[in-house]
């Protein structure tokens, strides 16, 4: 199998966002953006989903949490972004995120 993954990515070249020791966009489903982070020490990977506004801060954000919970911050008074539909395929795409290096967007 590992044959032929390496053989598919020489054939068809892809982009690969690694994310090493900081947080790269890796996927965004509806307003919600997919992040994934990969540590050096000890291969530890991160993934964290997020709905972007004008708060720098991912705690500042809208956000699922490490039991994929839906966050709304206190000082957020309107959450009509979310979305249940959208709330599944985060779920989803999130554990594809944290069992893998290899992330296929989710459809």
């Amino acid at each position: 199998m590992k044959h032929l993954i390496l053989l598919l990515v020489l054939i068809f070249p892809i982009k690969v966002k690694a994310g090493a020791e900081s947080f790269t966009v890796l996927d965004k489903i509806g307003k919600w953006t997919i992040e994934r982070k990969v540590s050096s020490s000890g291969n530890k990977i991160n993934c964290r989903a997020s709905i972007l506004n004008y708060y720098a801060w991912f705690s500042g954000r809208i956000h699922l949490d490490r039991n994929d919970q839906v966050v709304i911050p206190a000082h957020i008074s309107e959450a009509s972004e979310i979305n249940d539909e959208d709330i599944g395929k985060l779920v989803k795409a999130l554990k594809a995120c944290r069992e893998s290096l290899y992330y296929v967007p989710v459809e």
